[in-house]
């Protein structure tokens, strides 16, 4: 999506030095996304991640080679990312 392509780059360039799985997802912006449909995008986004077995790297501790999981964003997405940090209490 176009606000996501502009990332993709940097993503892979983070997946790449730190091992670590990289997600861009989309989430519903303003006016059609309020707090809690964002919130619920993003956390079923993690949980995928949590589940999924993605080239032989997974999050879950049980599957494969375990991967760091990151969770960052910039200017809104970097106070949605810290939001659902202390929501999920990582």
């Amino acid at each position: 999506s176009p606000t996501t392509d502009g990332y993709a780059e940097l993503a892979s360039k983070i997946a790449t030095r730190s091992g670590a799985v990289v997600m861009l997802p989309d989430y519903p912006l303003a006016p059609n996304g309020n707090y809690s449909v964002i919130m619920d995008h993003i956390l079923h986004a993690l949980r995928y991640l949590a589940t999924a077995k993605l080239g032989g790297l997974a999050c879950d501790a049980t599957a494969g080679k375990r991967a760091p999981l990151f969770i960052g964003g910039d200017s809104a997405g970097g106070g949605t990312a810290l939001s659902m940090v202390l929501k999920l209490k990582l």
